[in-house]
This record gives C-alpha cells, sequence and structure tokens, in this order.
C-alpha cells in the first residue's frame, strides 16, 4: 500500500445516485478521484459541483480501448490506483421511454429479449470484471508477490 502517497481512487458510474456519492466521500476524505463515466461531459459537471482533488474520465466498461485508455491516464498521472468502486450498473436495455411497467413486464424470464439481457450482463457481469482484471496487475505487485 502507499502509505506515503496521495491516496487514488475511480469511482465508475461516479456522475449520478450512488457513486457520484462514493466519489463525494472519498474527495472529502483526502482522496484524489476520478470521476469514471460513459459521458465525459456528465463526469466534467460532477466534478464541477464537488470540486477538490476530481478529474473527470471519460469511462464505458463495456469497451475494452475506454478501459485501457483509463489505466493509461491514471498510470501516467499516478502510477496507483488506492481503490476501485465498481459502480457502474444497468437495469435494462430497452428502447428509451417505457413507462417502469413496461421495463419490469419486459424483464419476465418467460418473454425477455435475449439480446437486452445480454446487453445488461455485458456492463453488469462482463464490464466490472474487465475493469477489475485491467487494475489488478498494479494491486498483484503489492500484494501477490510480497515474501
Amino acid at each position: 500500500m502507499h502509505t506515503n502517497e496521495r491516496k487514488t481512487a475511480l469511482v465508475s458510474g461516479a456522475n449520478t445516485g450512488v457513486g457520484f456519492q462514493i466519489a463525494k466521500a472519498l474527495a472529502d476524505n483526502g482522496y484524489t478521484v476520478y470521476f469514471g463515466s460513459r459521458n465525459l461531459k456528465k463526469g466534467e459537471a460532477a466534478v464541477a459541483a464537488i470540486g477538490g482533488l476530481t478529474k473527470a474520465l471519460q469511462l464505458d466498461i463495456t469497451d475494452n480501448d475506454s478501459i485501457q485508455a483509463a489505466v493509461n491516464v491514471i498510470e501516467n498521472e499516478f502510477g496507483y490506483l488506492t481503490v476501485l468502486v465498481n459502480n457502474t450498473a444497468i437495469s435494462n436495455a430497452g428502447k428509451p421511454g417505457r413507462t417502469m411497467q413496461e421495463i419490469l413486464s419486459a424483464q419476465l424470464a418467460s418473454i425477455t429479449s435475449i439480446n437486452e439481457m445480454k446487453t445488461v450482463w455485458e456492463t453488469n457481469v462482463f464490464g466490472n470484471l474487465a475493469i477489475t482484471q485491467a487494475f489488478l496487475p498494479w494491486n498483484c505487485s503489492l500484494i501477490c508477490h510480497k515474501n
């Protein structure tokens, strides 16, 4: 652990809701916080609302190039990441503008779209695993190789 250095965190999905609150709490506790957001402008607005040692970072966890770009930015600016918060998730991937009842009805196992389910799993499972794996070598160099 980098006890003598600044603490850095990446929070995916940090521009709204729970992710925003987690990122704010980390920033309030002295972390430099990267606000991962698919839409960079929304990430920049969230960072502007908090201030401090916060930075917006375009991050789409379903896009390997976007993940690698995030790794490169943090590696070039700090060389390490203290905390990774996987907050990105979606509840559905259907057509926008549906009512809550339509969304919930469409999620019934007997009628749900396999393509919609694949999109949800791509984000909620495989995307979060991909970002964890991308940053894991840094943690392993600290934890896995101790004598």
